[in-house]
């Protein structure tokens, strides 16, 4: 947001933001969803926000719908490592990724969006390369540090619940704990799956399922990026509306288009 990128971004990709009825410099976190996964997205809205460029209604839609699971987590693990085919990993990417543009559109309130400086005015943020570097730098380095401590602490959690339930009832069957740990903290949820003796298909389920919901482990990521000041309301939405309509998506295309 240093450079004069996000201005041409923002040209490239106008006729998407205007369908999204986003504003302009929004396409910086529209194209970095896809690529990189959370919390980056939601960490450009904020700034955008906490500069002027987009309105409080924008911010909380861009956390809602483009706060999701990277491609190489997804495609990977889930996908070779988990079910060990790379097509189940592409698939629940690629569902997702459409996804998320008609969350897009579903979350919009109707707000119309506001900007204090014109997509024309992009020589006037140009800055050195090496002060460009250093802040993205700086700022990527807080948001690994912020990721990492949520990531620790809810794995932690969701460990020492699923010994708790355990001690509790010794006949609990391991998929209990499984969900727990999914709904807790995504990447230990999907791992757990490789330990259990299930069919393909509920590995499947549950999987996605980890994925499009990601825990709230990742909640708590997003919701830090923007220090508490903007509603998560629309996060939640989103990702109970990517289960609902994500998880079915996916099984269907997985299990019988392919």
């Amino acid at each position: 947001l240093d450079s004069a990128f996000p201005y041409y971004l923002g040209k490239a990709m106008a006729p998407l933001t205007n369908f999204l009825k986003l504003s302009p410099l929004s396409a910086v976190a529209l194209f970095a969803a896809p690529i990189s996964g959370f919390p980056l997205p939601s960490s450009i809205a904020w700034e955008l926000f906490e500069q002027g460029e987009i309105s409080e209604e924008e911010c909380s839609r861009i956390s809602g719908f483009c706060s999701f699971c990277g491609p190489p987590f997804i495609i990977s693990l889930f996908g070779i490592k988990i079910m060990k085919d790379i097509k189940a990993g592409v698939i629940c990417y690629v569902v997702q990724t459409i996804l998320m543009m008609v969350l897009g559109k579903l979350l919009d309130t109707g707000a119309t969006f506001h900007t204090r400086r014109s997509i024309q005015k992009e020589k006037s943020t140009d800055n050195s390369l090496s002060l460009v570097i250093c802040n993205s730098i700086s700022r990527a380095g807080i948001s690994m540090l912020k990721i990492t401590a949520f990531v620790i602490f809810f794995t932690v959690l969701s460990g020492i619940i699923k010994e708790i339930l355990i001690l509790a009832f010794p006949t609990m069957h391991p998929i209990g704990a499984s969900i727990i740990c999914g709904i807790l903290e995504m990447s230990s949820g999907v791992t757990s799956l490789s330990n259990l003796e299930i069919s393909e298909k509920l590995r499947f389920i549950l999987g996605v399922s980890y994925i499009y919901w990601s825990g709230f482990s990742v909640f708590f990521q997003v919701a830090s990026t923007m220090n508490g000041r903007i509603s998560m309301k629309k996060y939640i939405i989103g990702r109970l509306l990517m289960l609902l309509f994500g998880v079915p998506l996916s099984y269907f295309v997985y299990f019988y288009l392919l």
